[in-house]
């Protein structure tokens, strides 16, 4: 059996872009460019009200990536670099995080589009 070794090589290439938004629904984070896939690598962020949120691949009606995170007012959520990507996407679609609520999302993604 071959054991998988990981390259901390990804970190260099990781484009940083700030969330920040505060309308329900989907939202975005990183523009879709056709044919090409997002990994997620890295994400903080900070909520300024209760809500829920999930992570989908593309929108409207994308696929769920993850179940609903439910947040309290101040809540937050941390993804460390662990060498390999949290979230990926299909070609061509966008990474969206979908907020139950309308409240404030405040933070930063580090990301790969190719």
């Amino acid at each position: 059996m071959v054991t998988p070794t990981r390259t901390w090589s990804s970190a260099i290439l990781q484009t940083p872009i700030p969330i920040s938004f505060s309308a329900s629904g989907d939202n975005a984070i990183v523009a879709a460019v056709p044919g090409k896939i997002i990994r997620l690598y890295r994400l903080l962020f900070v909520v300024g009200a209760a809500t829920s949120i999930t992570f989908f691949d593309g929108t409207p009606g994308g696929s769920a990536l993850s179940g609903p995170f439910p947040f309290s007012a101040g809540g937050s959520m941390v993804l460390d670099d662990s060498g390999d990507a949290w979230y990926m996407t299909s070609s061509g679609n966008a990474l969206v995080l979908n907020s139950l609520n309308a409240v404030q999302v405040s933070g930063t993604a580090w990301y790969i589009q190719q």
